[in-house]
């Protein structure tokens, strides 16, 4: 039988977009619909809901009820995965995205909503259940910036282009080996250099001292020479806080698991040539009090000192560039010294 579209015979091209070129056909599809499919997980498991959106960029925003089931999953887990597609007419016309990413929730009042109420489209639904125009929007805002879509469209294949393509939000890496360096006895008068400054950056929002932690926080335990701090402000929705580490030189350097963490990310100068690392959790995150109980062991304790740094030491010698492997290596042993 004769085909329609021969370029939709076997076998399938598998070139890679340009990415230029991808994030025009995604920004296309994202802006020119308006319904998605939002799945969330909770308890009694995965929840489906199909929802309407609006974008901006590569970011993905709905209204919810406050104590909606999807809420109600964003704030145990926010991790999500959005699908989103134009109306099938054909297969080679089909296209369609799965986004991925982690949920904000913005309440009313929240000023860090400001800039997607600007793009999003709510006069349509203040019209359907008859508000003023005039009245501002009360709904709750729930925003997720893409870290990662799968794009597909089988019309890329008349080009040579695979049906699905891949593209991931492009953030900085730390591309570095893993250097664990002798102690250093200048490491507390680095801390305390960036300390004062940090403090009175995030002054109006300081919930307690900026905390010196990690390795170069121990006398006597080898590191990595980066000075790790952390610090803690009321609410991770604080507006202004990214803003603030920007006006002393500190870049925000987003971490995978930041927003289940419940902090923020700050590398300083720059990712590349950092020497401060600072986390800004929020006053209830729960790892706060372990990072100090950790931190205030190996000071008390020589002997595990001694056995945490052997164990570095290992990691880093076995595989100076996998990071994920040397976190994973030593998180048992700080989660029973915790």
């Amino acid at each position: 039988m004769p085909l329609t579209n021969p370029w939709l015979a076997e076998p399938m091209p598998a070139g890679r977009l340009p990415r230029e070129r991808l994030e025009e056909r995604i920004l296309n599809l994202l802006s020119s619909q308006n319904m998605c499919v939002l799945a969330t997980t909770g308890p009694g498991g995965a929840l489906a809901t199909p929802v309407r959106y609006s974008s901006l960029g590569f970011a993905v925003m709905f209204t919810a009820a406050p104590r909606s089931p999807k809420v109600r999953n964003l704030e145990a887990d926010p991790r999500v995965s959005i699908g989103v597609f134009a109306p099938l007419t054909g297969l080679a016309a089909s296209r369609g995205a799965q986004v991925f990413g982690e949920a904000r929730v913005l309440p009313p009042g929240d000023p860090g909503r400001e800039r997607y109420w600007a793009a999003f489209r709510w006069e349509n639904e203040h019209v359907e259940r008859g508000r003023p125009l005039t009245e501002p929007p009360r709904d709750t805002l729930i925003v997720v910036e893409a870290t990662r879509i799968v794009y597909t469209e089988h019309w890329l294949r008349r080009e040579g282009f695979a049906a699905r393509q891949f593209w991931r939000a492009h953030v900085e890496q730390r591309q570095d080996p893993i250097k664990i360096s002798p102690y250093d006895v200048s490491w507390p008068d680095a801390f305390e250099q960036q300390r004062s400054r940090v403090e009175e950056a995030l002054a109006p929002w300081l919930a307690g001292p900026v905390e010196h932690i990690g390795s170069t926080s121990v006398p006597g335990l080898p590191a990595k020479p980066i000075i790790d701090m952390a610090a803690r402000v009321p609410s991770y929705g604080e507006t202004g806080v990214i803003e603030a580490m920007a006006a002393i030189g500190w870049v925000h350097a987003p971490e995978p698991g930041d927003v289940a963490a419940r902090k923020w990310s700050f590398c300083f100068p720059s990712i590349a040539r950092r020497t401060h690392h600072l986390h800004v959790y929020e006053t209830a995150a729960s790892a706060w009090p372990r990072l100090l109980a950790f931190r205030d062991h190996l000071r008390a304790h020589p002997e595990d000192a001694a056995e945490y740094a052997r164990l570095k030491l290992s990691l880093a010698e076995a595989d100076p560039d996998d990071r994920p492997r040397y976190r994973a290596g030593k998180a048992p042993f700080i989660e029973r010294l915790s």
